[in-house]
């Protein structure tokens, strides 16, 4: 009975020291230090992609085609992805949710944000504006 117990708490601390390599290595949870300030404020347009991120009122639109789409502009907390999905329940092309863009958020400037796209891996730059147009 005593070797078997043995042998759980061993299997138990093993199992633990594993989990933490893994997390360590991966670097999860991050220090709030390392976390990318996405921006509580302003409007920041990337032309290549024609999405408006309007942070002030959290939301974002993109155009396509000529129709702009109002969009939902979200982030998980303590993550660098951004998502912007379809605001709309009555766009007759889109169905409410639907993803436009989901990116990663590699640098932040001053009136730059540097946003890498998931899928594609293309980095798209997202520039704060001052003029509202």
């Amino acid at each position: 009975m005593v070797k078997r117990a043995v042998r759980v708490c061993l299997t138990i601390l093993v199992l633990g020291l594993i989990l933490s390599l893994l997390l360590y290595m991966y670097g999860y949870p991050r220090a709030p230090e390392q976390w990318f300030h996405f921006p509580d404020t302003g409007i920041w347009v990337c032309e290549e992609l024609g999405i408006t991120l309007y942070r002030d009122e959290r939301y974002a639109t993109i155009e396509i085609h000529g129709q702009v789409i109002r969009c939902d502009c979200w982030l998980e907390r303590g993550d660098d992805d951004i998502y912007i999905d379809c605001n709309e329940r009555d766009n007759s092309k889109y169905e409410y949710r639907h993803r436009f863009f989901h990116g990663t958020i590699l640098e932040t400037e001053e009136n730059v944000l540097l946003i890498q796209e998931y899928g594609s891996k293309n980095v798209y730059a997202f520039r704060l504006v001052t003029d509202v147009f």
